[in-house]
């Protein structure tokens, strides 16, 4: 199996609790991979279809917060972007 056959694009990336914040897209750009985080402007579930992108990140995003966690326990991650990428 090729390497290229092994990426899988749109895999959810989730908050602790399961709720969908975005996906991370891979592609091949100048001969290398490139992972992207397609962040959505409102946390889903995975059940939903159709969403509102809010950014396609390459870099470092700190503090991303799930607006579907109750307000008082709002879960926050991070999208830790590889050097070099960008």
């Amino acid at each position: 199996m090729k390497k290229a056959d092994r990426k899988q694009n749109g895999t959810p990336w989730t908050c602790g609790r399961g709720h969908v914040l975005g996906l991370t897209v891979t592609s091949r750009e100048n001969g290398r991979w490139v992972t992207r985080l397609m962040k959505f402007r409102h946390a889903i579930s995975e059940t939903q279809l159709v969403v509102e992108v809010d950014a396609v990140v390459e870099g470092t995003v700190r503090e991303i917060v799930c607006d579907a966690c109750p307000p008082e326990e709002r879960l926050t991650r991070t999208w830790w972007g590889k050097p070099g990428q960008g």
